[in-house]
């Protein structure tokens, strides 16, 4: 599982969320890499980059940086992309996850954690 990693608010709602789906779902199912790793695509992670052939790519937003990135890196993979920020409302402009209340996160957490994983429950086993 990928998610996206820039320095605003829905990125972060989206590694949140990734972190809450990854806990849900059978560890022999998941393996999550940071994008870092997927732009050097050598040693190790390198190896095991080039082995996927199907990955869930969270979206923290409509730019999809991280999935375009991948499209680019890993082109033979089949990138299954949901956009997080469709499960929840983000009222006002927030700059970051610290300025929204802590309790109104944890819904929004687990209002788009339960959206992701009723997709990804439909996938096939052995996507990352």
């Amino acid at each position: 599982m990928f998610t996206c990693e820039s320095g605003c608010v829905r990125s972060d709602i989206a590694q949140l969320v990734a972190g809450a789906v990854c806990r849900q779902l059978p560890p022999k199912h998941l393996v999550r890499f940071e994008l870092d790793d997927v732009s050097a695509k050598s040693g190790k992670m390198g190896t095991q980059l080039r082995r996927i052939a199907r990955a869930t790519v969270l979206e923290g937003c409509s730019i999809q940086c991280a999935s375009r990135l991948l499209r680019d890196l890993l082109p033979n993979a089949d990138l299954a992309v949901i956009p997080v920020d469709q499960f929840y409302n983000l009222a006002g402009n927030p700059f970051a996850v610290e300025d929204i209340r802590p309790a109104k996160l944890a819904r929004i957490v687990h209002q788009a954690a339960a959206g992701v994983l009723s997709i990804v429950k439909h996938d096939a086993p052995g996507s990352v």
